[in-house]
């Protein structure tokens, strides 16, 4: 399919289909691609970019690997801290399962949630309580 609605040669074709079956490709072959605006990601966690993904009507997937905004991400742990009134860092990131970028594995879910807490604690509207597993988090009145 890609081969037929893009110029893009035979060999870039044959790496793109490595990366949309989530194969891992070679350092430099990464960077020619993302040189041309195929693939987004850091390596070796790369996805074809939405260019790609619109020519072979696989828009769906492209957000799910890109994920959301922080914004979102902030927004959907204001309204569970609003709810819930205190939650550890794994209460949140199951939570925001569905959400979070498919490309991340599971410890660096737990980084991308436990850096948007901070965010959110740095601009003053939420707070932790305790230390490791322990940790609750709420929001600041």
């Amino acid at each position: 399919m890609l081969n037929a609605n893009a110029d893009l040669d035979l060999s870039t074709v044959f790496l793109l289909d490595k990366v949309q079956k989530k194969e891992v490709i070679s350092k430099e072959s990464y960077l020619k691609l993302k040189k041309q605006e195929l693939v987004e990601g850091r390596y070796p966690h790369i996805y074809v970019s939405y260019k790609v993904a619109n020519i072979v009507g696989q828009q769906t997937e492209y957000v799910k690997n890109k994920g959301l905004s922080n914004d979102v991400y902030k927004q959907i742990i204001i309204n569970a801290l609003e709810t819930m009134e205190r939650a550890s860092v794994t209460e949140l990131k199951e939570i925001l399962l569905g959400a979070l970028p498919a490309v991340l594995n599971d410890k660096q879910q737990s980084k991308k949630v436990s850096n948007i807490l901070q965010a959110l604690k740095r601009e003053g509207i939420a707070d932790v309580e305790g230390t490791g597993h322990a940790a609750r988090w709420y929001l600041k009145k």
